[in-house]
């Protein structure tokens, strides 16, 4: 999840090696804040993590078990990059926040139609609507096979604005419509229809950006990135998502599950 829903939505261009030099190294020119967007709105100037509460449907990376090579591979990473000067600009998230989004939910400062679950006041409190959303799913049936398969595609790697993110894509065109099939239907159920829904991309976030790297900075950055990224295609060349869950949040270091999507 990435600063506004509709900043987080709109496609962006990347480089051949995947990193958003365009977002990233931006403290030469004088057409750029030194802090990023993250600032102010998840984040404060200093790094630490500010309240923003709302609620989403996502799946955990498992941590244990068979399938848990995926988050062994994110924990490398995690481990070797808070050994790099140009870390001090980004906050890496805690690896038990480390999860794929099946689907928007609904956020405190998002309060219009469309944003915001049908049925809901625009004004209610938002635990108001964390317990009406979880009323609703506990109708809604998954109605597919599981786990979801995805895969980290090196070709067509992206970041969004003021993070450190990792696409992950279907692994074949049966996953695809299968995630696809649950995202719309729980659109249709929650009376959730965000603008580019149907295309928002799927990823896992390991940090944000708090403030633009230089140009020598943003130059390592895309070195390590690029390797570590290719490092968590080997070492996990499928990865595998169990049962969606609706969490809510108070802010980006946690996602407390209510119930698991059946």
């Amino acid at each position: 999840m990435i600063i506004q829903r509709r900043d987080f939505l709109k496609t962006i261009a990347v480089s051949s090696t995947g990193v958003l030099l365009s977002d990233y190294a931006s403290a030469d020119t004088t057409t750029k804040p030194e802090y990023t967007s993250a600032v102010g709105n998840k984040f404060n100037a200093d790094g630490s993590v500010k309240s923003f509460a709302g609620n989403t449907i996502i799946c955990h990376v498992p941590q244990q078990g068979e399938h848990a090579g995926y988050f062994g591979s994110l924990l490398d990473v995690y481990r070797e990059a808070q050994t790099f000067d140009f870390m001090r600009k980004i906050t890496l998230l805690p690896p038990s926040s480390y999860h794929m989004t099946v689907f928007e939910g609904a956020n405190q400062k998002d309060r219009t139609p469309g944003l915001w679950p049908e049925g809901v006041p625009l004004d209610a409190a938002m635990e108001v609507c964390d317990q009406i959303v979880l009323d609703k799913l506990r109708t809604f049936k998954l109605d597919c096979e599981l786990p979801f398969r995805m895969k980290i595609d090196p070709t067509q790697l992206t970041t969004f604005k003021s993070a450190a993110t990792l696409k992950l894509v279907p692994l074949d065109d049966a996953e695809n419509a299968k995630i696809r099939t649950v995202r719309a239907r729980l659109s249709k159920h929650l009376g959730i229809s965000a603008p580019g829904q149907e295309t928002y991309g799927f990823h896992t976030t390991l940090g944000y950006q708090i403030r633009r790297f230089d140009t020598e900075e943003a130059k390592a950055f895309e070195i390590e990135w690029k390797r570590w990224v290719n490092d968590i295609a080997q070492k996990s060349p499928i990865i595998y998502l169990g049962a969606p869950e609706y969490c809510t949040f108070k802010d980006m270091y946690a996602f407390n599950r209510q119930t698991f999507l059946t």
